[in-house]
């Protein structure tokens, strides 16, 4: 690991010499300057004593780009840029010089594979990622803080590629967790129903739950089989409409179903019991539920405003 304030705890002590430096490069005069000492005599007679001396000029040298320079560049960037050491065509780390069109690729053996843990997909802050997509090119992400994306390193290099920005949307959008907002909405203005299913396939995701961790950023959605819907639903969409199905009461499936009717859930079936309720155990596919083409019941208010339900 890079001491970063010690690379520039150096160049602050000598700030006066960065200044000559940079008149040299860019073709001044070397700067002189003069200071003043207070020296007491052993017999408690004050005078002063003056000297002059010439400030070293330190040269910056180019810099090999080694792979904690570019763990430096890729996890520490607003570091560097807060000491200035960012520039337009460079960077300027310890006294050395790092041309940006110079900068390597990641090492894809550093590089840790996109996969599911107990359903769990976690991106750690400082570590890089990879994902080989179909035509067998390898994606590189870096994840900083609560986001994953291409690494610094390969922006400052003109190395944008849209394929890897959308990969890392798709998995910044599973682990969002905007409040009040399902955290999978907006998926299918982005991607298609296979893009998506191939990404969660490829990293182990099997159907049912799973979460998508990014930093702090930590999302649960549910994988569903059903073709009617897309296929990621969050947690809390899934939740309701599981509490609409199994809580007592009117609610949308009494148009279709009354009690005694048998429901089907996916390969399984369901008997409607007489407080209209359905036991579907919790995780089950409930998007995978067979309605009928058309509405057996409708709503109604009778003449003492109770709600009950009457053939459609």
């Amino acid at each position: 690991m890079i001491n970063l304030n010690g690379i520039y705890s150096r160049q602050s002590l000598k700030n006066n010499r960065s200044r000559t430096a940079l008149a040299v490069l860019s073709g001044s005069k070397r700067l002189r300057s003069s200071r003043d000492s207070y020296v007491r005599s052993s017999r408690e007679t004050d005078h002063n004593t003056y000297s002059k001396y010439s400030v070293t000029i330190r040269v910056i040298t180019k810099g090999e780009y080694t792979p904690q320079i570019l763990d430096l560049i890729n996890f520490h960037h607003d570091d560097i840029c807060r000491h200035k050491g960012s520039r337009l065509d460079d960077y300027i780390i310890g006294c050395k010089r790092y041309m940006k069109n110079e900068i390597p690729t990641i090492d894809p053996c550093r590089c840790s594979e996109i996969k599911a843990i107990d359903n769990t997909v976690t991106f750690d802050e400082g570590t890089y990622y990879k994902y080989t997509d179909k035509t067998g090119y390898t994606h590189i992400f870096a994840c900083t803080k609560n986001y994953l994306g291409q690494p610094q390193s390969d922006l400052d290099a003109h190395r944008q590629n849209k394929s890897t920005y959308n990969i890392g949307l798709f998995w910044r959008m599973l682990a969002q967790n905007r409040p009040g907002c399902g955290n999978a909405t907006g998926l299918g203005m982005h991607f298609s129903r296979e893009e998506q299913i191939q990404f969660l396939n490829d990293a182990g995701i099997k159907n049912g739950f799973f979460k998508v961790n990014i930093g702090e950023r930590r999302q649960e959605n549910y994988l569903t089989q059903c073709m009617t819907v897309g296929p990621v639903i969050p947690k809390k969409q899934y939740d309701d409409y599981y509490k609409q199905l199994t809580q007592p009461g009117i609610s949308l499936k009494n148009h279709y179903f009354s009690p005694g009717d048998i429901i089907k859930i996916g390969t399984k079936e369901y008997t409607m019991k007489d407080d209209y309720s359905i036991d579907i155990p919790y995780g089950e596919d409930i998007y995978m539920i067979e309605y009928p083409k058309y509405q057996k019941n409708r709503v109604i208010c009778d003449e003492n405003s109770m709600i009950r339900l009457v053939p459609a």
